[in-house]
């Protein structure tokens, strides 16, 4: 869950993205983007066991579906020639508070990986009390993503294009990496795999 719902990978994105605002306005995008990751997990793990029964795939599709769309924003960003807050327009506040919910709250705080992990948790749980202690994972999880984003505020006016582009790129590297692992743990539930024991 931490590596769907962590705060690095919406890092880079953000402190290019408030370059130059107000430090209350940096602080209520943060707030913002977490809160939308937040709901939205929530509201996985409430209705991830009927999304299963309505739709009828395998926690293994699912699993293999996320690495594969993690593996595309992956490479997209490594591929890219700009940071990515560079290719719109200079945002005025409206627009900045809406790009905290999407793309910052979903998908890069609460991603793919997140996305799976909060459905087939959802699936798994035998139990209010499941479920409550998931919800108290993913609220632990979100505090350290605003912590996190808070404290890093500072940075942004103080943060090149060029080191933004390569933090970028250095990222894409990382969530192709956490993809492919998806993938392959995907395909050994399908049994199509078999994944040797890790020491």
């Amino acid at each position: 869950m931490f590596i769907g719902m962590g705060p690095i990978k919406v890092l880079v994105y953000y402190l290019d993205a408030i370059h130059g605002a107000p430090p209350a306005l940096g602080r209520r995008v943060a707030i913002r983007a977490v809160l939308a990751a937040t709901v939205t997990a929530f509201g996985l793990l409430l209705v991830g066991a009927l999304l299963f029964r309505l739709l009828h795939f395998s926690q293994p599709a699912l699993v293999v579906a996320s690495g594969i769309v993690l593996v595309a924003y992956g490479i997209e960003v490594i591929l890219r020639a700009e940071p990515a807050s560079h290719r719109h327009p200079s945002a005025n506040d409206e627009t900045l508070l809406r790009r905290a919910v999407f793309p910052m709250g979903v998908p890069l705080i609460l991603n793919p990986a997140g996305i799976a992990a909060a459905t087939i948790f959802s699936a798994e749980a035998t139990s209010p009390s499941d479920l409550g202690a998931l919800a108290l994972i993913v609220v632990a999880i979100a505090a350290l993503d605003v912590v996190v984003l808070l404290i890093a505020r500072p940075l942004g006016p103080r943060l090149p294009a060029e080191a933004t582009l390569v933090l970028e790129q250095l990222l894409g590297v990382l969530l192709v990496a956490v993809a492919v692992e998806l993938v392959v743990i995907g395909l050994a539930g399908f049994g199509i795999l078999d994944i040797p024991a890790r020491h």
